[in-house]
């Protein structure tokens, strides 16, 4: 699948006391990188919604200098959902901060009803997005 990229470098006031990114902050940013994915392989802007954070965990400290994306790639499709895996990319050093799993959901504009989206998963032999696909689909196999 197709990756998307949302880049930020971040202010005094993203810090937290210990001159790393706010946890807060990185979530937010992590949200919306999601949602940016999930809307850009759906193919409506208007039509996606928030639904679940399944793990966002660090694996690094993200320094005050460092300068940051998240990647998110579509690793799992329910009928109506796009489980999305994101991670937080520092972009000089190529070290992976910290990543993690959410779904969205495509709805309906004028009801926010949640609508088939006709989506499939594209094939892969990679390794990595294969382990992601794998992780994604255990946190529905529980329910």
């Amino acid at each position: 699948m197709k990756t998307y990229s949302v880049m930020h470098i971040h202010a005094e006031r993203d810090l937290n006391i210990f001159r790393g990114l706010y946890a807060p902050v990185a979530t937010s940013w992590f949200t919306e990188a999601g949602v940016v994915g999930a809307m850009l392989t759906y193919g409506d802007r208007k039509g996606v919604l928030y639904v679940d954070t399944h793990r966002f965990a660090f694996n690094k400290k993200i320094l005050d200098t460092d300068i940051i994306s998240f990647r998110a790639t579509a690793v799992r499709f329910g009928r109506s959902s796009i489980t999305m895996h994101i991670d937080l990319y520092e972009e000089i050093s190529s070290v992976i901060k910290g990543e993690g799993y959410a779904t969205y959901v495509t709805v309906k504009t004028d009801t926010t009803e949640p609508c088939p989206h006709g989506l499939v998963l594209d094939e892969t032999s990679d390794p990595e997005e294969l382990r992601w696909r794998i992780e994604a689909a255990a946190y529905f196999d529980k329910k």
